[in-house]
């Protein structure tokens, strides 16, 4: 039996306009860097990059240094270093509880975690930080488009983490979830969730509606 789709998800906290704003130019060419190596899959260069960042520049917002650790932390997922995404991840946290405990940039650290404790296989940890995500997103007052792809991209984390403990009618709710929102706002990935949902229906032996959509 093929295993389900997992969605790698990867959040960079903080957009280049944002991150860059009222730095200087050193700092703002470190960064153009880190999404150059970024962008053209180089992670090894851009993990170093955002290394030099911190080291370089003590004058960082306590926001600004959340978002490096907490891309650090996802870069390191992709590469498959765990243990240190984990650490990263939870610098973020440690940093950003202090001074916003109820915000966009706490709703990407929890979904980033979900994702790790995903590949982990500790599904309800995964779970539980999935939902904080979710919770978080659903409390944001701006709600762009960078908001609604991860808000979709942490219910269908959250279908994936339920469908691997064999919660199958709450994975689906998860998925339809999702697809409303990608639906909703023409986010790219519906075809992913609709594979996920095909395969909830194949578990619950629902054969015309996996095919529809398979």
């Amino acid at each position: 039996m093929k295993k389900l789709i997992l969605l790698n998800i990867i959040v960079l906290l903080l957009t280049f306009n944002s991150i860059l704003k009222g730095q200087g130019g050193g700092f703002n060419s470190s960064f153009q860097n880190f999404l150059k190596y970024y962008d053209s899959g180089d992670l090894i260069k851009a993990e170093r990059t955002l290394s030099t960042i911190l080291k370089e520049n003590d004058s960082l917002s306590i926001k600004r240094i959340t978002a490096i650790y907490n891309n650090l932390g996802a870069v390191n997922q992709t590469l498959g270093n765990y243990a240190k995404a984990l650490y990263y991840n939870l610098r973020a946290e440690e940093l950003l509880i202090n001074v916003d405990n109820n915000s966009e940039q706490l709703a990407d650290i929890f979904n980033n975690r979900g994702r790790l404790f995903t590949i982990k296989k500790s599904y309800n940890l995964a779970i539980e930080y999935f939902e904080k995500s979710i919770r978080l997103y659903e409390g944001v007052k701006d709600h762009g488009s960078t908001v609604f792809k991860n808000y979709s991209s942490a219910y269908l984390n959250l279908g994936i983490a339920y469908y691997n403990i064999n919660e199958f009618n709450k994975a689906q709710n998860s998925f339809n979830k999702s697809a409303y929102l990608k639906i909703k706002y023409k986010l790219s990935g519906l075809a992913l969730v609709y594979l996920n949902i095909a395969k909830t229906y194949v578990k619950t032996s629902n054969v015309s509606k996996a095919e529809e959509f398979y």
